[in-house]
């Protein structure tokens, strides 16, 4: 994840951008994702998963792979997405070297995560549940929804 891009650096981007068609699609699309509406339920009141900019940002990488790829967004995807949103608010967040770890997928400080992903046949088009987080002791009561409207 880089630093935040301003406005203006991003529309220099875009000028500077050799315009094909599947660009133009490409950019439509995430265009039309980024546009749908996200609904957070959250009663979470921790600094990181209670913050707008978590929801914000993992709302919408979750917006641009649909958008991007008719493939189902899996545990690699899912603790990179969940790294970024940590990144993003200045936490030091790393993705465990070995991906064979039986422990923790993704580290923020010295705070150790184990993160699950669900990709069955069956699962919502509409909700996501960071169900991991649920069963910790510590969040157990907490209540962390994501609910993707339209």
């Amino acid at each position: 994840m880089t630093r935040a891009t301003t406005v203006p650096e991003l529309a220099a981007k875009l000028a500077a951008l050799h315009f094909t068609q599947a660009k133009v699609q490409m950019l439509s699309d995430i265009a039309d994702a980024l546009v749908k509406p996200v609904v957070v339920q959250s009663q979470s009141e921790d600094p990181i998963f209670g913050d707008t900019k978590f929801h914000d940002y993992f709302s919408n990488v979750l917006l641009v792979h649909h958008a991007t790829n008719d493939e189902k967004f899996k545990k690699k995807a899912f603790e990179f997405a969940f790294r970024g949103a940590c990144l993003g608010l200045g936490y030091d967040a790393r993705i465990t070297a070995n991906p064979m770890n039986p422990g923790a997928d993704v580290t923020i400080g010295t705070c150790r995560f184990s993160l699950k992903t669900e990709a069955g046949r069956n699962i919502s088009r509409e909700n996501m549940t960071i169900s991991k987080l649920m069963e910790a002791r510590w969040i157990r009561n907490w209540l962390t929804t994501i609910t993707l409207a339209g």
